[in-house]
């Protein structure tokens, strides 16, 4: 969230900054969650299977290959990003008017 600050306009009025923050948030929360979707998916596969953690990524290695990783990507981002975006403006928000 805080990287974005380097590549959003400043804001000049209220709209402004609320505006940015919102594109602050989506950017923050859609990035965490498809940096953590292969942790997902072995967890997935894991309750499936009963493997340890090592042993399921070792075994999606070798039988997709890197796409495992990718898995769901779309649909995980679209139901976590959201929610996690909302709470992500809703911190910064308070964090700017009373921190």
């Amino acid at each position: 969230k805080d990287k974005m600050e380097e590549f959003l306009a400043p804001a000049n009025d209220m709209q402004g900054a609320v505006l940015r923050s919102i594109k602050k948030s989506l950017a923050a929360s859609a990035v965490g969650s498809m940096v953590t979707n292969p942790l997902d998916v072995a967890q997935n596969e894991m309750y499936q299977t009963g493997e340890r953690f090592a042993s399921t990524v070792k075994r999606l290695q070798r039988e997709e290959g890197s796409r495992w990783m990718f898995r769901g990507c779309g649909k995980s981002v679209v139901a976590s990003a959201m929610p996690l975006a909302l709470t992500i403006f809703l911190t910064d928000t308070f964090l700017q008017r009373h921190g």
